[in-house]
C-alpha cells in the first residue's frame, strides 16, 4: 500500500506532490528591483487604501529604467576621468549633463558632487577677425565705460570698474573715499 500511495503522489494522484521552488515576481518579470518589497512598501505607506497588483511591477520597472540611465552615464563619466569607481561627482557630471535628468533632478543636491566647469562667456577673450590697426587706437571715452559700483550698499568707499568695450573685460578698477559728515 504504502508504494502505491507514493507513486500516487507521484503522479499527481492523492498525497502531497513535490515541493517545487517559489518564483518571485521580480523573476518572473524579469526585473533586479523587488517587486514585492516595493509592493509592501506601497501597502505600509498608506497611499490609497488599495493597491493593485501591477502598479509595484511597473513601478520597479521605471525605477530599474531610471537607475539604469544613471549608471550607464555615471560609468561613461568615470571612464572619461580615467576611473574604476563611479563616486559622486562622475553621478553629478552625468546628471548635469543630460538634459532630461537634469530637468528630472533639478532641484535635487547630489553631496560631494561639486560644480560643472564652465566659465562666462564675458570672461572669455573675443576672437579677432579681420579688424585693421586703425579700428583698435580710439579715445578713452569711447573705450572705456564706467559704472559705480557698491553705490548703496557702501557709503565711504565708491568702486569705478572700467569695463572695456572692445574686450569685454574689467581692466581698471577705482576706490574713492568719500567722508560722510
Amino acid at each position: 500500500m504504502s508504494s502505491t500511495a507514493t507513486t500516487a503522489a507521484a503522479k499527481g494522484g492523492r498525497g502531497k506532490a513535490k515541493a517545487s521552488k517559489a518564483v518571485s515576481r521580480s523573476q518572473k518579470t524579469g526585473l533586479q528591483f523587488p517587486v514585492g518589497r516595493i509592493a509592501r512598501f506601497l501597502k505600509t505607506g498608506r497611499y490609497t487604501e488599495r493597491v493593485g497588483a501591477g502598479s509595484p511591477v511597473y513601478l520597479s520597472a521605471v525605477l530599474e529604467y531610471l537607475a539604469a540611465e544613471v549608471l550607464e552615464l555615471a560609468g561613461n563619466a568615470a571612464r572619461d576621468n580615467k576611473k574604476n569607481r563611479i563616486i559622486p561627482r562622475h553621478i553629478q557630471l552625468a546628471v548635469r549633463n543630460d538634459e532630461e535628468l537634469s530637468r528630472f533632478l533639478g532641484g535635487v543636491t547630489i553631496s560631494n558632487g561639486g560644480i560643472l566647469p564652465s566659465i562666462n562667456p564675458v570672461l572669455l577673450p573675443n576672437k579677432k577677425g579681420g579688424k585693421g590697426k586703425g579700428s583698435e587706437t580710439g579715445s578713452m571715452s569711447q573705450e572705456f565705460l564706467w559704472f559705480p559700483f557698491d553705490l548703496l550698499l557702501c557709503r565711504d568707499v565708491i568702486t569705478f570698474w572700467f569695463l572695456n568695450t572692445k574686450t569685454n573685460s574689467i581692466s581698471r578698477s577705482i576706490n574713492l573715499c568719500l567722508f560722510v559728515v
